[in-house]
C-alpha cells in the first residue's frame, strides 16, 4: 500500500495481469517470459476448482495444456512434425507395462493431461475397461482439443471418466486392476504430493490383481535427486520389485509389480496396428529401444538407497515443504540417476554382483534421449551396444564381450 490510502502497483505487475488470460495461463512466473499472442493462440482457458487449466497452440503446430501455466503435456499436431518429449513419455507409459503384462484386461489412469496415454491403452483390444481419474473437470474439456489424437478416451465404450481426486476414488471404489498408471503433474505442485506418498503407494497396491503392474511417471528437472531417492524407498517399501525407465531426458517412469519379479516383456502388443503405429511415431522401432532405456535397481542398489538419509514420501509433509525452492527456480535435475547404466565401467553391474555383461543388444537412438545415442554404433536409426562399448571411452582395445558390426 502506498501513502494517502492508495494502493502502489508494480507496473511490471499490472501489465501483465492486465494481459488477460494469454499470460495467465502462459506461466510467466516460470521463465519470466511472455506470450506473444501472434505465436501462442490461446484455445482453452478455465479457472477450475483445484487450478487454471489452459491450451495453447503455437504456430509451428505444437499443441499443450498446462495447469497454472505449467505445461503438462504437449503434441505435435503439424502435419510430418516431429514428436514432442512429452509423446514419448505418455506412450511408453502405456505400452511397457502392457508388455509386461500382456493379459491384462483392466486398467486405471490417474491424470488424464492430453489423454495419450489412457488412448494408447484403449488402442489394445485386450483392455475391456479402463477408468480416467482426473481431479480437475477443466482438464478434461481441455483434452477435446487434443482429438482425434485421443479419440478413443472420449467415444470409446470401454472408457470410463471419472472427475474425482484419485486417494478417494481408490478408498470409496472395490475395484482391481491389472493395470495402476499415474501420470500426475511434478511432485511439488499443489496437491500433488499425496500422489508420490508411501500411504498412496499401499492403497494403490490394495487395488491391483495378484500380478497387477503399478507405473509411475516421475520428472527429473526441478527437483534434486534425494527426492527422487525418496520417492523410489517409497516405491520400494510397498512393491517387491521394480524398474526405472527413461523416456526421454527429463523424464522416468517406474514400473512395479503387486506380486514377485517383474516378468520377461512379450511384445506382441506391438503387432496391433494402432500402437504399432505410435511407436513408430516416437521411432521405436521394436524390443531393442524399450530395453535401452530400463534401469533395473537391483538389490544391491536397493541397498545403497536404503542408506541414503532420504526418508520415504510422507502423505503428511508436501514437497512445497520437503523441498527448497532453489532446485525448482535454479532448474535443479535428479538425471544423474539414470547415468547408471551408460557411465564407461560396470556400475550396475557392479552393484546387482550380477558380473560383466556379454554379447550385444540392439538399440535404436532416441532424439529425446542422448545417452541412448552416445551408446550406439552404426548408420541411421539402427544400432548395436555391446559390453565393449560401455567401456570404449576408458579402454579401447579391452572388452568384455564381443563387439558384433551395425
Amino acid at each position: 500500500m502506498g501513502h494517502g490510502g492508495c494502493r502502489w502497483r508494480d507496473p511490471g505487475v499490472a501489465a501483465v495481469r492486465g494481459a488477460g488470460p494469454v499470460q495467465d495461463g502462459f506461466g510467466v512466473y516460470r521463465h519470466g517470459t511472455l506470450a506473444k499472442p501472434e505465436t501462442h493462440r490461446l484455445l482453452y482457458h478455465r479457472d477450475g476448482k483445484t487450478a487454471t487449466v489452459s491450451c495453447f497452440l503455437t504456430g509451428s503446430g505444437i499443441l499443450s495444456i498446462r495447469t497454472n501455466g505449467k505445461p503438462d503435456a504437449a503434441i505435435t499436431v503439424a502435419p510430418g512434425g516431429a514428436p514432442q518429449p512429452d509423446e514419448y513419455t505418455m506412450i511408453l507409459l502405456a505400452v511397457i507395462p502392457m508388455t509386461l503384462h500382456p493379459e491384462a484386461r483392466t486398467a486405471a489412469s490417474i491424470g488424464l493431461g492430453s489423454g495419450v496415454t489412457s488412448h494408447t491403452l484403449l488402442c489394445n483390444p485386450g483392455i475391456r475397461r479402463l477408468d480416467t481419474v482426473e481431479i480437475e473437470a477443466g482438464i478434461v474439456e481441455a483434452a477435446n482439443r487434443f482429438r482425434p489424437r485421443v479419440e478413443r478416451v472420449y467415444a470409446d465404450p470401454r472408457s470410463g471418466i471419472h472427475v474425482e481426486d484419485a486417494k478417494t476414488f481408490f478408498s470409496a471404489h472395490d475395484r482391481k486392476y491389472d493395470l495402476i498408471v499415474s501420470e500426475p503433474s511434478n511432485p511439488w505442485v499443489s496437491g500433488v504430493a499425496g500422489l508420490f506418498s508411501g500411504e498412496f503407494y499401499r492403497l494403490v497396491r490394495g487395488r491391483l490383481n495378484e500380478d497387477g503392474l503399478f507405473v509411475q511417471w516421475l520428472q527429473l528437472y526441478e527437483i534434486d535427486l534425494d527426492l527422487v531417492v525418496s520417492v523410489l524407498k517409497a516405491v520400494s517399501a510397498n512393491f517387491p520389485d521394480y524398474a526405472v525407465y527413461a523416456t526421454n531426458r527429463g523424464d522416468v517412469m517406474i514400473v512395479a509389480r503387486r506380486n514377485g519379479p517383474l516378468p520377461a516383456p512379450d511384445y506382441a502388443v506391438r503387432n496391433v496396428p494402432e500402437i504399432a503405429a505410435a511407436l513408430r511415431r516416437i521411432q521405436v522401432s521394436g524390443t531393442r529401444t524399450s530395453r535401452s532405456g530400463r534401469s533395473a535397481p537391483g538389490d544391491s542398489m536397493r541397498d545403497s538407497w536404503s542408506r541414503s538419509p532420504s526418508a520415504p514420501t510422507p502423505i503428511t509433509i508436501p514437497f512445497s515443504t520437503r523441498m527448497p525452492p532453489g532446485p525448482r527456480f535454479l532448474g535443479a535435475s535428479a538425471q544423474a540417476l539414470m547415468d547408471f547404466p551408460h557411465v564407461p565401467l560396470p556400475v550396475m553391474e557392479m552393484l546387482d554382483g550380477s558380473g560383466p555383461g556379454r554379447g550385444s543388444t540392439e538399440v535404436t537412438p532416441s532424439v529425446h534421449l542422448r545417452k541412448s545415442q552416445e551408446n550406439v554404433c552404426g548408420h541411421g536409426d539402427c544400432g548395436t551396444i555391446s559390453a565393449r562399448g560401455k567401456r570404449r571411452t576408458w579402454m579401447r582395445r579391452r572388452s568384455f564381450g564381443r563387439k558384433r558390426s551395425c
